[in-house]
């Protein structure tokens, strides 16, 4: 069942009380956060950053948070949905909500960053074929690849694809 459009699924600014089940959310995804520091900094953007959550009937799903760069451009730093509910529209739904807000803020540019497609690990296993898959949605809600880059999340990480969504 998609909640694309589904009047149970509200998007409301991120408060402080979610961070646990936001934590919570993100202990279901052990293929894209299965670093502790990862973890741990997504932890602590929820607590602390600007950020949206996606409700069904009053239990939070899914999240995203967001950093803001000069007057022109908000990155989102860290975007989950439960694995129960992935799939269904709800992460389409943050970034509508998401476009919207910034849109109308008058910032020009979203951008957002995830596991390139040139990373040499273990390309056969399930973490390369949910990263693909995680490409894939970006692409699929507007967002346009605009460069890999080696070490977007510092020395000795993955490379990273940088995608940017046009909000003009």
């Amino acid at each position: 069942m998609s909640f694309a459009q589904d009047s149970r699924l509200e998007v409301r600014p991120l408060i402080v009380n979610d961070a646990e089940t936001c934590d919570q959310i993100v202990l279901t995804l052990p293929r894209h956060f299965g670093l502790e520091s990862g973890r741990r900094a997504c932890a602590q953007a929820v607590r602390t950053s600007e950020g949206w959550v996606a409700v069904l009937d009053g239990r939070v799903v899914g999240f995203l948070t967001v950093q803001s760069y000069f007057d022109t451009t908000v990155e989102i730093t860290w975007m989950a949905v439960h694995a129960e509910f992935r799939g269904r529209g709800i992460g389409r739904r943050l970034i509508e909500r998401l476009r919207r807000e910034v849109q109308a803020r008058g910032y020009r540019l979203l951008l957002v960053s995830t596991l390139a497609p040139s990373y040499e690990g273990d390309t056969e296993g399930p973490a390369e074929e949910g990263y693909a898959a995680t490409r894939a949605f970006y692409q699929a809600v507007g967002f346009l690849p605009l460069q890999e880059v080696p070490l977007y999340w510092g020395v000795g990480s993955q490379p990273a694809l940088l995608l940017v969504m046009p909000l003009q």
